[in-house]
């Protein structure tokens, strides 16, 4: 299962109140694990602020160079780099 911000939610709620509401919600409903995807919209100082917070998905665009390091960063957290939005259904 993944539970997936709106669009932007690190901008507009931040990744703390997106991953306290994950919690709070995985919290509920024991024994469910669910991945956490959060979207920085075009913002990659919210996208590492999401991953040193415990996102273990973001999506963000950025330019090639900076999704990169991002990649490096997120890999390293044992996280992962989304770049674009997926159909899930």
């Amino acid at each position: 299962m993944i539970l997936e911000s709106p669009p932007h939610a690190a901008e507009i709620q931040g990744a703390a109140w997106f991953l306290a509401l994950a919690g709070e919600a995985m919290r509920l409903v024991p024994g469910v694990k669910a991945e956490v995807l959060i979207d920085a919209g075009e913002a990659p100082g919210l996208a590492l602020d999401a991953l040193a917070r415990g996102a273990t998905a973001v999506r963000v665009k950025a330019p090639p160079r900076v999704l990169a390091k991002l990649q490096a960063i997120a890999h390293d957290c044992g996280g992962r780099i989304e770049t674009q939005r997926k159909n899930r259904r």
